[in-house]
């Protein structure tokens, strides 16, 4: 993400904590040193000096064999450490607020309504504009990785979105239907089934998983709520409506759930590794070095680049 996008969502999301500052909820002390201790554990596991730790393998090789100086501490990126505690620290507060909003029913539903829209958009968009492989997001951002399908360089996180704007819409949908809102209903259902279609279209599994099991979720809720036959009957026609677009629609990715994929080095990786020990029995060796098992590590003579002044 570029610099001045991440400002903007920093001072954006300040502002919203000065209009509504977020509550956050009394705990009993003994929760309060239980997540104390939690985070003390999280913090000290990161910073601590590595050799109490005991040192890795591949952190023995690297340094080592190929001289790469690490810091002190546990974690070989410190730098990292600190942007992902700041991140953690930033997503707490973000619940929190939306806690804090969501407490008005009126804002609440505004809130889903807002979070399935969004996911609809970004679906008709990635949809329209179809699949690319020149490594540039909507023509416009060079991000190499990218495989062509939403506006996150890693189609999970597209998925992602996508899983959870589809599950917003099946409330909204349950919403209006218990409620007769007829042109709520109208409107929820086709920009359902197109978030659900751009989602089989990103061929994210974890993005598929993740839907089935929220979509699994919510009707056991919705059931054990209503305790009626038409909730019983709703959620077994919006299974079989799923399952027949990921039938219809999903080869693609269901595919994706028998084989290694496209890209998946780990278990490429696995598999020539099981190979190679269901043919010979022991793992090839390489003298203490991983030129053996990563041809890509295997040396090679730096030639000097000359210099034009």
């Amino acid at each position: 993400m570029d610099r001045i996008v991440q400002l903007g969502l920093v001072f954006g999301l300040g502002f919203g904590f000065l209009l509504y500052p977020p509550e956050v909820p009394r705990l009993p002390r003994s929760w309060g040193w239980l997540w104390a201790g939690l985070i003390g554990f999280v913090i000290l596991s990161q910073f601590l000096p590595l050799r109490w730790f005991g040192q890795t393998t591949w952190h023995l090789v690297l340094s080592r064999d190929y001289d790469v100086a690490f810091p002190f501490t546990r974690n070989p990126e410190p730098g990292r450490a600190v942007d992902c505690l700041l991140m953690g620290f930033l997503a707490v507060a973000w619940f929190f607020w939306v806690r804090t909003l969501a407490c008005d029913r009126a804002v609440r539903v505004f809130l889903v309504w807002a979070l399935f829209f969004a996911a609809a958009t970004v679906a008709a968009v990635s949809l329209a504009l179809g699949t690319r492989t020149d490594f540039m997001i909507y023509g416009v951002r060079y991000s190499p990785g990218w495989t062509g399908f939403g506006p996150f360089p890693n189609r999970n996180h597209t998925a992602a979105l996508l899983a959870m704007g589809a599950l917003a819409g099946a409330g909204c949908i349950v919403r209006a239907a218990r409620r007769r809102y007829w042109l709520e209903l109208a409107a929820s259902l086709p920009l359902a089934v197109l978030t659900v279609a751009a989602l089989l279209e990103s061929k994210s599994r974890g993005g598929l998983i993740g839907l089935g099991c929220g979509l699994t979720l919510f009707a056991v809720l919705a059931i054990s709520k209503l305790r009626s036959r038409g909730a019983v009957a709703g959620a077994l026609a919006g299974g079989l409506l799923c399952a027949t677009m990921v039938l219809s629609f999903g080869s693609k990715v269901l595919s994706r759930f028998g084989g290694p994929g496209d890209g998946n080095i780990r278990t490429t990786s696995a598999g020539r590794y099981g190979r190679t020990r269901s043919g010979s029995g022991t793992m090839p060796r390489s003298g203490g070095t991983a030129s053996g098992h990563l041809p890509r590590y295997s040396p090679c003579t730096r030639r000097p680049r000359p210099t034009s002044w």
